[in-house]
């Protein structure tokens, strides 16, 4: 699978926890969310990573596209 296009980022606060919601599209043209808690990464060469979330929008969970509902509620359970 190839990602061919980001349509939409996202961020919800649950408990003190951020998760990012990132919506894209591959190369058949399907929708695919991509959720994300991982903030920064420390690499080898003593480098970090950091996960670019500037331009994410704040949704509440009520407020997810419906398709993404039902995953966002099983994922925040654990949160």
């Amino acid at each position: 699978m190839k990602v061919t296009e980001t349509t939409g980022k996202y961020k919800v606060i649950k408990n003190g926890k951020e998760l990012l919601i990132e919506e894209v599209k591959n190369e058949r043209g399907e929708k695919i969310f991509v959720l994300s808690s991982l903030k920064e990464v420390k690499l080898n060469d003593d480098n970090t990573w950091t996960l670019k979330e500037d331009d994410a929008k704040e949704i509440k969970p009520k407020e997810a596209d419906a398709n993404l509902k039902p995953i966002l509620n099983k994922v925040l359970a654990y949160l």
